[in-house]
């Protein structure tokens, strides 16, 4: 018996009442349940995330982009120091150490004053101060920091959900911090932030986005025919705000920066590690490499960018001024050829949920009468031209058919997939239909315990493609003492990830599939999509905390897995600390949202729009509350019930809860696993409501919010469904 079928139990109390969540409190209160009237979403029209939008963890000076002047902290010996812009200076009381306590939340801490930023009165109210205050973990002093374009970042409070502005939009020294309603069209909230180096001075470029200009040619570097493979070489052209032509440029060791490119997701390189000059430079999976950073000091009318294995500079071959010019390396001089600048980009971050169908992989199973119909359904419904029919045994007529052996899986689905895939670079989102096996024993990753040999999901198989050949990618292994897994997976690299995704940049692909318990089930999940997408209807996500359990800080949740070594199952109070956060979010951003803490299983809930809980291991679980559940299009969910799809065919899941039962409820995406996950791996309700009511796809959001590929995770419903606006 798992870990979580241990947690089973039996009872049911009445629903006396929903808890609403609400945003966190402020340092000045210590209240971190007051209620936020009026906060306002992020505007639609540009906070939405970008390409590699994360500011990496450090030190920073934060300038205003319109004043150009930096936050300054005022030194106080007590609580409630006073925040403004000044002229930018090497100063500790200009300096912010930036931290990431949890996904996609940041910490700010004055070097100078030892104190945080923080929203005073943990108000929700236009012009309320930002001040120093001493941390006390509230969302009051946590923020989000949402790129609106090229180097230019919102500061957006945890708690209200409200940005940080300059005061009037003063240009002058003096000017304190207030908060207001987000507007990206207002540069008196857009902030730049420079690294300081290891002499506290500011940084040559701010974090962000830019295409690289040479000062000679005035045209702009790129790789050459946007080429996404290692080796893809550089060559300069006429400006444009294209993929290929942007980089991604962040601070990396010893004052160094590392240049991604946007399109390809690798970074700029001395082929070869070459010491010598006339060494072209290409694109690279990053690495961290020393021919892979490069420093910035400014040289006259521009900068020079140094290779940091050899200090020699980045060089338009031969001073060429024409289209197709090669860049290389070459001894320092004085000449422009080796000067750059650095022009951020103007584009404005694409919105989620443009995901293209050239972009999908449509999987039928030309033995499956029911995969055939479905897959013909989701090729009209959604215009996916690509198709791979696989031969293989047909799981929507019995249980036996829904495993398959290792062999069997490599030779009838994963192959002709691969075939597919190798001509088709562009695929991201693999979509498989019911008919197609669930699950595979003695695969290549998966888990071990009961199952005679790794048992794995085919579609966590079919994600973590090829993730052994990627550098960097990291197998965590699972030894858990009490022996209620084990086995081996990739850790994903999508994980937590704020940007689009794709097989490009991260590895593997986003897998999910058509299913239910009956065909008409699985043909409705395209519908549902479709039928969200033009228009949501008025409803809530629910929430189902079990107290029981305890409840973690929800400031630390979701914690990202460092070590590659599982020995044991994570603290239940882990998850329900990820539940209130996720509650906060939803609340702070005005999404209606049903958080409950109180020692009964909620029922009787119809116009949902989400739902996660704890399914049959909460200890009052009772069946009758649970098939009571109703659901609108759109909605998504997960459950922490560890064979949650263990069947796709009725009952489903041997005594515990089933996913099967909520899509026969009407929900339109649901996560569930075919053998034990370990509580690790159900996904984060933070991160996938987070990102999937920001506009991100179903697809995405799941992905986003899962720790694992190469596991055992199903994720039922159209990847593109994607009914909210982008924010």
């Amino acid at each position: 018996m798992d870990a979580f079928r241990r947690l089973r139990g039996l009872g049911s109390t009445a629903l006396l009442g929903i808890l609403v969540a609400c945003g966190g409190g402020s340092g000045s209160t210590g209240n971190d349940q007051q209620e936020h009237e009026g906060a306002s979403a992020l505007s639609r029209a540009a906070l939405v995330a970008a390409a590699g939008t994360e500011i990496p963890p450090g030190r920073y000076l934060i300038a205003n982009a319109s004043s150009k002047l930096c936050v300054d902290a005022v030194p106080a010996a007590a609580d409630g120091g006073v925040l403004r812009q000044a002229a930018c200076a090497t100063s500790t009381n200009q300096a912010v150490d930036i931290t990431q306590p949890s996904a996609g939340v940041y910490k700010l801490v004055v070097v100078g004053t030892g104190r945080v930023i923080d929203l005073s009165g943990s108000s929700g109210a236009d012009g309320a101060t930002f001040w120093q205050w001493t941390d006390n973990g509230t969302n009051a002093q946590r923020f989000k920091l949402q790129r609106t374009q090229g180097n230019r970042y919102a500061l957006v409070n945890a708690g209200s959900g409200k940005c940080v502005a300059i005061d009037g939009g003063s240009l002058a020294e003096g000017a304190g911090l207030r908060q207001a309603g987000c507007d990206a069209n207002q540069a008196a909230q857009q902030f730049l932030f420079y690294p300081v180096t290891a002499a506290g001075s500011r940084a040559a470029i701010a974090v962000g986005q830019y295409n690289l200009q040479s000062v000679s040619s005035t045209l702009c570097v790129e790789i050459a025919g946007g080429s996404l493979a290692d080796g893809g070489k550089t060559q300069q052209t006429a400006c444009a705000d294209s993929p290929q032509q942007r980089f991604e440029v962040k601070p990396a060791a010893d004052d160094s920066y590392s240049f991604i490119n946007v399109n390809s997701g690798k970074g700029l390189d001395v082929s070869g590690i070459s010491i010598a000059n006339g060494a072209l430079i290409q694109q690279w999976t990053y690495g961290g490499a020393a021919n892979q950073r490069f420093s910035a000091t400014l040289d006259g009318a521009g900068l020079h960018l140094q290779p940091k294995h050899d200090g020699k500079c980045l060089d338009v071959k031969d001073f060429s001024t024409v289209a197709g010019g090669q860049v290389q390396q070459w001894d320092c001089g004085g000449n422009d050829n080796q000067r750059w600048l650095l022009q951020a980009s103007t584009a404005q971050p694409p919105a989620h949920g443009s995901v293209t169908p050239d972009q999908v992989l449509l999987v039928i199973n030309a033995n499956s009468a029911t995969s055939a119909a479905i897959g013909a359904d989701y090729q009209q419904r959604r215009g996916v031209n690509n198709v791979v029919q696989v031969r293989t045994v047909d799981s929507a007529l019995g249980s036996g058919s829904e495993t398959l052996s290792g062999s069997d899986y490599k030779s009838q689905i994963e192959q002709p997939i691969r075939n597919f895939l190798a001509q088709h670079p562009q695929v991201n989102f693999i979509v498989l239909t019911k008919g197609v096996p669930i699950r595979v024993n003695g695969a290549a990753t998966g888990d071990t315990f009961n199952a005679g040999g790794a048992q794995a999901s085919v579609d966590g198989q079919l994600a973590a493609l090829d993730y052994d050949k990627l550098p960097g990618a990291k197998l965590v292994s699972f030894n858990a003492p009490s022996g209620f897994a084990s086995g081996s997976a990739w850790l994903n690299r999508y994980w937590n990830a704020d940007e689009p995704f794709s097989h490009a940049k991260f590895g593997g692909y986003i897998v999910t599939r058509l299913d239910a318990f009956t065909q008409a089930q699985a043909l409705g999940l395209t519908a549902k999509a479709l039928q969200a997408e033009a228009g949501l209807g008025q409803g809530a996500i629910l929430l189902d905390i079990q107290p029981d359990f305890g409840i973690n800080d929800p400031a630390t949740q979701p914690a990202p897995i460092t070590d590659p070594l599982i020995t044991r199952e994570s603290d239940y109070g882990t998850w329900n600390g990820d539940l209130q956060h996720a509650g906060q979010d939803l609340a702070a951003r005005g999404i209606p949202v049903l958080l409950d803490a109180r020692n009964t299983f909620v029922g009787n809930q119809t116009s949902l729009l989400g739902y996660y809980s704890w399914g049959s291991n909460d200890s009052h679980y009772n069946a009758t509350a649970y098939h009571s559940l109703r659901f609108l299009p759109g909605a998504i969910g997960d459950t922490a019930v560890s064979t949650s799809a263990e069947s796709m065919l009725p009952p489903g899941s041997g005594g515990q809860s089933a996913i099967g039962d909520l899509l026969a409820q009407g929900i339109t995406g649901v996560k569930g696993y075919v053998n034990e996950p370990l509580l690790q791996a159900i996904s984060s309700p933070y991160i996938t409501f987070n990102r999937y009511t920001r506009g991100y796809t179903l697809g995405e959001s799941f992905a986003a919010g899962s720790h694992f590929v190469g596991w055992t995770d199903l994720v039922i419903g159209d990847p593109l469904a994607h009914p909210y606006p982008s924010r």
